[in-house]
C-alpha cells in the first residue's frame, strides 16, 4: 500500500501506541530497576566494554556455542554494551524499553496483514501489555527473549511478503533456535493462518514444513557436537517428553489465558498515584489512536502472498475475522509444545514465566480478531466496546505496575542483603567461601532478590571478577537448597560452589569459613551452621562489625547497589 497521509496517520498512532504501552506499562520506573538473577552473569560483566569488542563476541558464541545457543549469550551481552555506552544501567534499560516497543510494531505490521488498523492496534497493546509474562523487565531476558521474538515477527512478514522473501524467512526464523527456542514455534504453524492457494496445499505444507525441519535439524546437529546437554537431558526420556508436550498444550493456554483476566483484576486490586496517571495516559492515547485510524478509511488489511487472490490488480480483502480468530488459537497452542524443561507451563510469576513469550504472539492476534468481530466505528455498540477495551488495556497497565514495584522491591531487598553481607565478612578474600544458611523472607514472587547468582554478585562487589578462578565462593543455602552437593571425605567437607558445572568438588577451608545466619532478611556471623545432615564448623575469628562499612570495589554491580557509596560522576 502506498505511503500517503492515511498511512502516515497509521504509522504515527501505531508508534505512539507502542511508545506508551511500553513505557506506561513496563518501564515507568525504570531508574528505580536494578540487576536481578541471571543479570550478574549475562549483563553486569559487559557492562561498560567496548562496543567495538562485540565482533570478536560473537564469533567466540559461535565457535563455542554455549547452552548450544551461541546468540542466547551474545543478545544480553551487546544489550549491555551498547546500552550502558548510551547512559549505564538506565541507558540499558531504554535500549531494552525501545526493542520491546519495535516487537509490538513488529505485531502492528504482521496484524495489518490480516485485520483492520483498528484491530491491529488492539494486538499492539495487548502484546506489549501481556500479563502472562511478567519478565519482559529482565535485562537478560529483554536481550535474547525478546531477540528471539524479533526474529520470529520479522520471519512472519518476511513469509507473508511471498516470493524470494518467503525464502529468506526461514534462516531468520532460525535464528531464533539461536537465542530462544520457543519462538520458534509460531513459524511452524503460520500457514494456519494464511492458507495456500487451493490446490497446492498440499505441496505448501510439505515445502514449509521441509524448511522448518531443515532449521530444526542442522540446529540439532551443532548442538550434538558441541555437547548442549540440557537439550540432550530433555530428550532422553521419550516417553516422558511425549506427556509434557500433549499436557503443554492445554496447561499452557489455561495458563496465559486466565492471565488476561486475573491480572487486570490483581492491577485494580494494588494501585498507587502513579500507576493511576500511567493507565490514564495509555488509555487516552489508545483511544484516540484507534478512532484516528477508524476514521481514515484505506484499503484494508495489507493481503499476505500466497494466499487466495483476488481480481488481477486489486487489493484482496483480509481473511475473515473466524478464521484468524480460530487459526490463532491453535497456533497459541502449539506455542507451549516444547515447553520440555520448565514444565509444566503454570508460572503465572517469575524468572520462568517467560515459558509464556511465544504465545503472546497468537494471544494478541487472537484478541484482536474478537475486537475486529465486534467493532463498529462510528455507532454506540463501536464506541461501548472502544471503551471496554481500553478500560481492559488501563487495568493491564495497573498490572504492569505491581510487577514494576516487584521489581523495585526485590532490588531493596538485595541492598539490605549485601549491605549487611559485606560488612560481617571485612576479612574474607581470595581462597574464602561464605556460606548463608536459614531461611530469606521473600519480597515478591515477581523476582528473586537472592538465587544462584550469589556466587557472581559477592565477586563483583569486592575485587574481584565475576569468573575469577582464586575469587571467594559464596552460596545462600537457603535458596539454593538440595541443588548444592556436600560430601565429607574423612576430616574435610567438599562441595561445587558452581553447582551447575562439571568442576570437581572443592575443599572447604575452615579457616577460610565464613558462615551466615539469615533470619527473614537479618544477616548474623556464626561458627556453626547445619549443612547437609551435619554441622559445619569455621575456625576463622569472627571480626567485629565496626564503621566505616567495607570499601567496596568499584564494580558496575558495586554503583547499583550501592550508589550512595560513589560519588555522582
Amino acid at each position: 500500500m502506498a505511503f500517503d497521509a492515511r498511512s502516515g496517520r497509521r504509522a504515527l498512532a501505531a508508534a505512539a501506541v507502542a511508545g506508551v504501552a511500553v513505557f506506561a506499562g513496563l518501564f515507568t520506573r525504570l531508574t528505580e530497576f536494578g540487576l536481578y538473577e541471571d543479570d550478574y552473569w549475562s549483563i553486569a560483566p559487559h557492562a561498560g566494554e567496548p562496543v567495538r569488542g562485540l565482533g570478536s563476541a560473537l564469533a567466540w558464541d559461535f565457535v563455542h556455542w554455549p547452552t548450544g545457543r551461541p546468540l542466547n549469550s551474545f543478545l544480553p551481552q551487546a544489550l549491555a554494551t551498547v546500552g550502558s555506552t548510551l547512559g549505564g544501567l538506565q541507558g540499558i534499560y531504554v535500549l531494552a524499553a525501545v526493542g520491546l516497543a519495535v516487537n509490538g510494531l513488529l505485531v502492528y505490521l504482521v496484524a495489518r496483514r490480516l485485520l483492520s488498523a483498528a484491530a491491529s492496534l488492539v494486538a499492539l497493546a495487548a502484546y506489549l501489555l501481556y500479563p502472562a509474562d511478567t519478565t519482559r523487565i529482565l535485562l537478560v531476558h529483554a536481550g535474547h527473549v525478546q531477540g528471539s521474538m524479533t526474529f520470529l515477527l520479522v520471519a512472519v512478514l518476511l513469509w507473508f511478503a511471498g516470493g524470494w522473501r518467503r525464502a529468506l524467512s526461514y534462516p531468520v526464523a532460525a535464528l531464533t533456535l539461536l537465542a530462544y527456542e520457543t519462538a520458534f514455534l509460531p513459524f511452524v504453524a503460520l500457514p494456519l493462518l494464511v492458507p495456500f492457494p487451493r490446490g497446492k496445499r498440499a505441496v505448501g505444507w510439505a515445502v514449509h514444513l521441509g524448511g522448518c525441519a531443515a532449521a530444526v535439524g542442522a540446529d540439532t546437529v551443532a548442538r550434538v557436537i558441541t555437547g548442549d546437554v540440557r537439550a540432550l537431558a530433555a530428550a532422553h526420556d521419550h516417553w516422558e517428553s511425549l506427556r509434557r508436550m500433549v499436557t503443554s498444550l492445554y496447561l499452557g493456554p489455561r495458563t496465559s489465558g486466565a492471565a488476561l483476566w486475573s491480572g487486570p483484576v490483581e492491577g485494580v486490586r494494588h494501585v498507587d498515584p502513579l500507576a493511576v496517571a500511567s493507565a490514564a495516559i495509555l488509555a487516552a492515547v489508545f483511544a484516540l489512536a484507534v478512532l484516528s485510524v477508524a476514521a481514515a478509511p484505506g484499503p484494508s488489511p495489507q493481503h499476505p502472498a500466497g494466499a487466495d487472490a483476488g481480481a488481477a490488480g486489486a487489493t484482496p480483502p483480509g481473511r475473515p475475522w473466524p478464521w484468524v480468530l480460530a487459526a490463532s488459537i491453535a497456533i497459541w497452542s502449539f506455542s507451549y509444545v516444547l515447553t520440555l524443561i520448565n514444565y509444566p507451563p503454570t508460572q503465572v510469576a517469575g524468572r520462568l514465566t517467560s515459558t509464556h513469550v511465544a504465545a503472546a504472539f497468537p494471544a494478541s492476534l487472537a484478541v484482536a480478531a474478537l475486537f475486529e468481530a465486534l467493532y463498529r466505528a462510528g455507532t454506540w455498540r463501536g464506541r461501548a466496546l472502544l471503551a471496554a477495551v481500553t478500560g481492559w488495556l488501563a487495568a493491564l497497565v495497573l498490572h504492569g505496575h505491581v510487577v514494576q514495584r516487584g521489581y523495585v522491591r526485590a532490588l531493596d531487598r538485595q541492598r539490605r542483603f549485601w549491605s549487611q553481607a559485606l560488612d560481617l565478612t571485612p576479612d574474607v578474600g581470595a581462597g574464602w567461601t561464605i556460606l548463608v544458611g536459614g531461611t530469606p523472607t521473600v519480597v515478591t514472587p515477581i523476582i528473586f532478590s537472592n538465587a544462584w547468582d550469589d556466587l557472581y554478585v559477592y565477586r563483583q562487589l569486592t575485587p574481584f571478577g565475576a569468573f575469577d578462578a582464586g575469587a571467594p565462593a559464596f552460596g545462600h543455602l537457603g535458596v539454593l537448597g538440595d541443588q548444592v552437593h556436600f560430601e565429607r571425605r574423612g576430616g574435610a567437607v567438599y562441595w561445587r560452589p558452581q553447582f551447575w558445572s562439571a568442576d570437581p568438588l572443592s575443599e572447604i577451608d575452615p579457616a577460610k569459613l565464613a558462615l551466615l545466619l539469615d533470619e527473614g532478611g537479618v544477616l548474623r556471623r556464626v561458627t556453626e551452621l547445619p549443612v547437609g545432615g551435619e554441622v559445619l564448623r569455621a575456625t576463622a575469628s569472627i571480626p567485629a562489625v565496626t564503621a566505616p562499612a567495607r570499601p567496596l570495589a568499584d564494580t558496575f554491580v558495586a554503583r547499583v547497589l550501592f550508589p550512595d557509596r560513589f560519588p555522582i560522576p
